[in-house]
């Protein structure tokens, strides 16, 4: 199946990306001891499927993404994928205004190539911000961008939608940004996604979604919320029977049972899952109920 892409100025992007900040590790080892072998074979699939846009940074894997990502895309043309990497004005001790362009070179270097196509500013804050402007990174990045050694220049942006705002304000030559969005923090205080996500709108800038899965956490449940989906399971199984009076029930042999089924699976997740909610979950407020209805309760 083709992947699916949009549109970005000149370029067809993939709507679905490659990240490489959790590479599989070499057993034993570290976090800097990444499995080339396997990323080669991740970065085999993902360009046999068409998602061709690769994003790491500086710091990922103490350093070694770069390289390893390098590695595993220098075995085909640079112009058959997008490579995004960003600048770690994070790093206080050690960046100076002076430092800005040889860490990009270093960067390059790394990665093997002799542009990106995506270069951010990294986990921008209202503190790192003003740091990323005291040693000129922007200017700097926009530089290399009329220098034809960045396609384009964006940021990554980790704090609330005021302070997104002021920065799309200050550098409205800014390409796009890439914003933590899913549904566990679309309305969370602090990562602000649905408010942060409008900034852009108004600015007109595209978004690059990351932690879409927060890390893998979306996709994958606990040991309380398998055991409830298991005993749920059995329940539905046993409704069938009282209803049916019959133990060899095809559960889901019509497709009204695979849609009911389905909703109560979805159900159940919300029930234990915190966050999707906002502050409160249907357990939060079950329970609550069931305190405020015994001895001792506050009204």
């Amino acid at each position: 199946m083709p992947v699916i892409t949009k549109q970005f100025q000149n370029l067809t992007l993939p709507q679905l990306g490659f990240g490489s900040m959790r590479l599989p590790l070499l057993p034993g080892g570290g976090d800097e001891n990444v499995d080339q072998a396997a990323v080669d074979r991740m970065v085999d699939t993902a360009m046999a499927r068409g998602a061709n846009y690769f994003d790491t940074a500086y710091g990922y894997h103490g350093g070694k993404s770069e390289v390893v990502i390098g590695k595993a895309l220098s075995r085909y043309p640079r112009d058959s994928y997008y490579l995004a990497s960003k600048f770690p004005g994070y790093d206080e001790s050690n960046i100076r205004a002076d430092k800005v362009e040889a860490i990009f070179e270093e960067q390059l270097k790394k990665c093997g190539v002799e542009y990106f196509d995506m270069y951010l500013m990294h986990a921008q804050s209202a503190g790192r911000f003003e740091f990323y402007k005291s040693c000129r990174a922007y200017e700097t990045a926009f530089a290399l961008k009329a220098e034809g050694r960045v396609r384009h220049v964006g940021i990554s942006f980790h704090d609330t939608a005021p302070v997104l705002e002021r920065i799309l304000t200050e550098y409205p030559q800014l390409d796009f940004v890439q914003l933590q969005f899913n549904y566990l923090d679309y309305e969370d205080p602090q990562v602000q996604s649905r408010a942060c996500y409008e900034v852009c709108r108004r600015h007109q800038k595209p978004v690059v979604v990351m932690e879409p899965v927060r890390g893998g956490r979306l996709a994958r449940l606990s040991g309380e919320e398998t055991a409830a989906l298991a005993a749920l399971a059995l329940l539905v199984w046993l409704a069938f029977f009282i209803i049916s009076g019959s133990l060899t029930v095809p559960l889901l042999r019509t497709g009204f049972r695979m849609v009911v089924f389905s909703v109560i699976i979805m159900i159940v997740v919300l029930f234990f899952r915190r966050g999707i909610m906002g502050d409160k979950e249907f357990s939060d407020i079950l329970f609550a109920r069931r305190k405020a209805s015994g001895k001792g309760a506050v009204k």
